[in-house]
Parts: structure tokens; sequence; C-alpha cells
């Protein structure tokens, strides 16, 4: 039986899109073409457990308590906010651009993203020297034909999964 993921990577061009579909493992060549994008260590974190209500909890009304996962960094973050003009983004009031100028790898991330990936945002800009986070289910041509990014993510929810039957640009 062949391991899946829960995402797909396809690439486009020079473009890599994640799409939130089930894939075989040996289809993947993220790897292949970004060795340098390797997983930070846990060693490199304080692992602490808080007690917490989920937003889907919240939705329903729920007072479910669950446990939830803090990685604190042991050594301080290099990672800074970076400056856009905020108004080229859709919902510029939730936009996230991150720096990392003591990384050597010019790698840019151009993610499109919606409340899942705050958590994350941390982690993924560790990776990248450019990382620009925007809370939009669309995917945006535009964006990525202005940032001209290494890696292009889509991330959504499962709510919003219907905006994935649109089609994709035949050319970014």
């Amino acid at each position: 039986m062949t391991s899946v993921r829960p995402y797909c990577l396809i690439k486009m061009n020079k473009y890599y899109i994640v799409k939130m579909i089930r894939l075989s493992r040996n289809k993947i060549k993220f790897k292949n073409d970004f060795p340098a994008l390797t997983p930070l260590s846990l060693e490199n974190y304080e692992v602490q457990i808080k007690k917490n209500n989920g937003d889907l909890a919240a939705m329903l009304s729920l007072e479910i308590m669950e446990d939830q996962i803090f990685l604190m960094p042991k050594n301080p973050s290099v990672i800074q906010d970076a400056q856009v003009d905020r108004r080229l983004y859709p919902n510029p009031s939730r936009l996230v651009v991150k720096e990392n100028n003591s990384f050597s790898n010019p790698f840019k991330l151009v993610m499109f993203r919606d409340s899942f990936t705050t958590e994350l945002i941390p982690f993924m800009s560790e990776h990248f020297s450019k990382s620009i986070y925007v809370w939009d289910s669309r995917f945006n041509v535009d964006i990525i034909k202005r940032e001209k990014p290494d890696v292009v993510i889509h991330e959504l929810v499962e709510r919003y999964l219907n905006v994935l039957l649109q089609d994709n640009p035949d050319e970014v």
C-alpha cells in the first residue's frame, strides 16, 4: 500500500502549487528541487501543552477544552516583519509578510491562506528569505505574477473546498 499525504504538489512552470487532495508520496518532487528546505529539528523547541477551546467547538457553542501544543523556540528568531504596499493585496489588514535576512537561500514563498496558517507562519518563514501570507481562498494569479515566488501554497479549510472546483489558470 502506498503512503499518502493530504495534499498534492503540482509544478506549473517554475512554481509549485499545493492543492488539498490525496496523492501518493512518490510523485512529490519538492524535496528534490529544494533540498535546502529541510524541517527544523524538534530539539530547537520547548514543547508546551495548554488547554484551549478550538474555533470549531466555539462555533458550535460547545465548551470542549482541547490540548493545544505550542513549540516555543529555544533561540530567538531572526524573522522580521517586512513592509509592502498592502493596497496590492486582498484583505490587507490580514496580510502577513516576513523576511529572513540571515538565511542564505533566495527562496520566496507566496501562500494563499486562512486562519489555519496563522500558527504555521513562524515555522514556514524560517525556510524562506521572504514569505507573503495572503488571507484569500482564491488562487490569485496577479499576485504570483507580481511577486515571482519560488513556491506557492494554496491552503484552505475543508468548508471552502468548493474554491478548488475553479479551473487553474493555464499558465502563471
